[in-house]
């Protein structure tokens, strides 16, 4: 299943102003927050219905929106 088009809209709710499209490092460039990295993964668990264990919670897997969706489609895989 392709994640992205959830994906864009729950990082807009929690950030409208960010340009998710072409950022290609969303922690080293600050523009997701570690607040708002709680909020993306209770988000994503609770609107995708995904939950994604807490040593998958590491910056490589939140670089970017592609980068994302390969973590979102791996674990739904392993569900």
């Amino acid at each position: 299943m392709n994640y992205r088009e959830e994906l864009l809209e729950i990082l807009q709710d929690i950030n409208s102003e960010a340009d998710y499209e072409t950022c290609q490092d969303l922690i080293g460039e600050e523009v997701l927050t570690s607040f708002e990295m709680v909020m993306l993964v209770a988000e994503i668990s609770q609107q995708l219905g995904i939950s994604i264990p807490p040593d998958q919670i590491v910056p490589e897997n939140f670089r970017s929106v592609d980068v994302i969706c390969e973590l979102l489609e791996r674990l739904a895989e392993e569900e």
